[in-house]
């Protein structure tokens, strides 16, 4: 795709890491398209008033809890302080110069709204933009 540069091995390693369900996540220049065109790309929709902005902690806590339990029977992956950890690389890696982040309700930060934003039965994420990147790493569970 034009104007989207991969980094799959990051979100392979995310994947295998995390061990539950399945895991989107794009890195793209941001000039190809907006983040919501991004995401509407890779299966999530593609619409601003599917999300709600969150702040850069907020959108490290959501990674976390996608990280520590699988949404659709809590079962847990690992450790809380394990997950807060690995959030704060995938933010490191996935969101650098991202400075505005969108999620989907508050299924990430311990409440039970959400707005869906694929298919899957439960999903949340972090989509982050800024001047030079935009980013997802989203987190899709079934029960």
């Amino acid at each position: 795709l034009h104007g989207v540069s991969y980094r799959l091995d990051t979100f392979l390693r995310l994947q295998r890491k995390r061990g539950s369900g399945r895991v989107i996540g794009f890195i793209a220049d941001p000039e190809g398209g907006d983040v919501f065109f991004h995401a509407k790309r890779h299966g999530l929709i593609g619409k601003r008033s599917g999300y709600s902005a969150v702040s850069a902690v907020d959108a490290v806590r959501i990674i976390a809890t996608a990280l520590q339990a699988d949404f659709a029977y809590r079962h847990k992956l690992r450790s809380e302080a394990q997950a807060a950890r690995m959030a704060a690389d995938v933010f490191d890696q996935v969101f650098a110069g991202c400075s505005t982040f969108y999620s989907n309700g508050s299924l990430g930060l311990g409440g039970s709204q959400w707005s869906p934003a694929t298919e899957a039965t439960f999903d949340t994420g972090v989509l982050g933009v800024g001047p030079e990147r935009c980013s997802c790493v989203w987190f899709l569970d079934e029960d």
